[in-house]
């Protein structure tokens, strides 16, 4: 009985030729057109997951440390933690003008300097050109803020900034001539966290230099008690499908030992980190953050 279905099929197939390559043209064409809309979409997703981790970083929590060794010890007691990324803004940077050579006047325009870690290099800090400073002479510096201190985008160029080092409300200010090795993607204006964010980045020896000169006109005595002012904002990842209770371990945790008296609280909103959920909008890529 199939067998005489079948050639009856057949039979009517023979018979309206025209027909049947029509029909069996549109299909061909539906078909080829269905796998093209998959592989576009697919396309755009991978393209904008690349997009917005290049824009705001794939961390999935930030928060301001109060004793870094400990925080970060905590975090490591967990087997979610994937990674530990390190901020640390010691000052701040402005141009070096004829105002501040002459009458000691700076100007207000003022960028956070400091250091980062190669993990939260890794985690969303982009250079769009050059590279990271290697040596205590070399800065890297955000796109959008070299014209607000009076610079070119020029790899290489000497840059005179004046460095200031505050610890209660009292200044400590050194001028330095930079290298300008790298020029980094703006992210301080896209970062949602707590923390300070560093406009320019420098070396840890760097750091050491510059406070030196800062502080080169204290007494000894007096400049022995003092300590190189540090803002320090921890980031970490989590492994792909352990989010879960992460938010209110880590709440706990800074709730019982931080001092802060604001209210400690995660900006809940889904992450590049969080590969199976789909984000609400381009400012909600923006990161969880802790206080």
């Amino acid at each position: 009985m199939i067998k005489n279905i079948f050639s009856l099929a057949i039979q009517g197939m023979r018979r309206r030729k025209r027909q049947s390559l029509l029909i069996f043209i549109v299909l061909l064409i539906s078909f080829a057109f269905a796998i093209m809309l998959l592989s576009y979409s697919s396309s755009i997703s991978s393209t904008n997951s690349q997009l917005y981790s290049d824009t705001f970083g794939t961390w999935y929590a930030s928060f301001i440390a109060e004793d870094e060794t400990a925080d970060k010890e905590y975090l490591e007691s967990y087997d979610w933690l994937d990674n530990i990324g390190i901020s640390v803004t010691y000052g701040t940077v402005s141009e070096y003008t004829e105002e501040y050579e002459n009458f000691g006047v700076k100007s207000t325009d003022t960028l956070n300097l400091g250091t980062v870690d190669d993990s939260l290099i890794d985690m969303g800090i982009q250079l769009q050109s050059g590279r990271m400073p290697k040596n205590s002479d070399e800065i890297a510096v955000e796109s959008s803020v070299l014209s607000r201190l009076g610079f070119s985008s020029s790899l290489d160029q000497k840059i005179n900034l004046i460095v200031t080092f505050t610890i209660d409300d009292e200044e400590y200010d050194v001028v330095k001539e930079f290298t300008l090795v790298g020029i980094i993607s703006s992210y301080t204006s896209v970062w949602n966290v707590r923390g300070a964010l560093n406009n320019a980045i420098v070396t840890e020896d760097c750091i050491e230099e510059l406070w030196d000169g800062a502080t080169s006109r204290l007494y000894e005595a007096y400049r022995e008690t003092l300590e190189i002012p540090t803002d320090v904002t921890i980031f970490f990842t989590v492994k792909d499908g352990m989010e879960k209770n992460v938010t209110s371990k880590v709440n706990s945790y800074l709730s019982a030992n931080h001092s802060s008296s604001k209210p400690v609280r995660f900006q809940s909103t889904p992450l590049l980190s969080l590969t199976k959920r789909t984000p609400r909008s381009i400012l909600s890529m923006s990161g969880l953050f802790l206080e």
